[in-house]
């Protein structure tokens, strides 16, 4: 029966295309807000920086009434409520299809993209700048739980890009021993996640390195036509999902 047969490799293009999703969605939120979405790892080191301002509020000797309010304005707030939403797509995906089908997984990792665009792209101009992105409470921690998301789904796969949203241990893998074939792989997607980056940095308009020539508004518009190409990427990748499901499937049924 088909539903028996061993769970088929995900297409390595599909996969990736996820890791240039990557570099794009965090080089748009990093660049326009100075958080993580993916990487994890920078927004931790970030938030323990922010430990000793945070406790400089709340521990002076002229401790002001409006502290806490400081506090959940803060940039840091911000950090602290994307690695929430990391932590609970995470949960979540781990804990249901999102996990073993990659089809439905890259389906709602785009959603969540178009959700957070959507409310990026219609709140642009007409509410106060946190860190640069409209809501920032509200549609980083959105972004987070994609990257979450397809960070779980990767890993599933133990393929080599590890979850590729985190990549340590990659370039670390290319210098010690192991296969040529294996090896290739890890350097192809960490070239495709930098071109990631490098297509973040030509959305946001900043190839010739100028960031005063742009209003705050126009950036988080880029920002959110930038999540909507990545949503666009992933779909793409949910197409070869679901086409290489079909054709095992078929496969199978032939066989039998």
């Amino acid at each position: 029966m088909p539903d028996n047969d061993p769970e088929p490799a995900p297409p390595n293009a599909a996969l990736l295309l996820l890791c240039l999703c990557t570099g794009l969605v965090d080089s748009l939120t990093y660049v326009s807000s100075g958080v993580w979405c993916a990487f994890v790892t920078g927004t931790t080191i970030q938030l323990g920086m922010d430990i000793p301002i945070a406790l400089s509020y709340l521990l002076s000797a002229k401790f002001q009434p409006d502290a806490f309010h400081r506090i959940a304005s803060s940039s840091s707030s911000v950090r602290f409520a994307s690695l929430i939403g990391f932590l609970v797509g995470g949960h979540a995906s781990s804990h249901s299809l999102l996990a073993t089908n990659p089809a439905i997984s890259s389906t709602m990792q785009a959603a969540l993209l178009v959700l957070a665009s959507t409310v990026i792209l219609s709140r642009a101009g007409t509410s106060p700048l946190v860190v640069g992105i409209p809501h920032a409470h509200i549609t980083l921690p959105i972004v987070s739980a994609s990257m979450a998301i397809q960070a779980v789904l990767v890993q599933h796969y133990h393929t080599a890009y590890a979850t590729s949203v985190a990549w340590t241990s990659v370039w670390l893998s290319i210098v010690t021993p192991s296969s040529a074939r294996s090896r290739l792989y890890k350097i192809a997607g960490l070239i495709v996640l930098i071109i990631g980056a490098g297509i973040g940095t030509v959305v946001l308009g900043r190839v010739d390195g100028d960031e005063q020539t742009e209003s705050g508004e126009d950036r988080a518009r880029r920002v959110g036509w930038g999540l909507l190409a990545a949503a666009g990427i992933k779909l793409i990748a949910a197409v070869m999902f679901r086409v290489q499901r079909h054709k095992h499937i078929h496969e199978g049924r032939i066989h039998l």
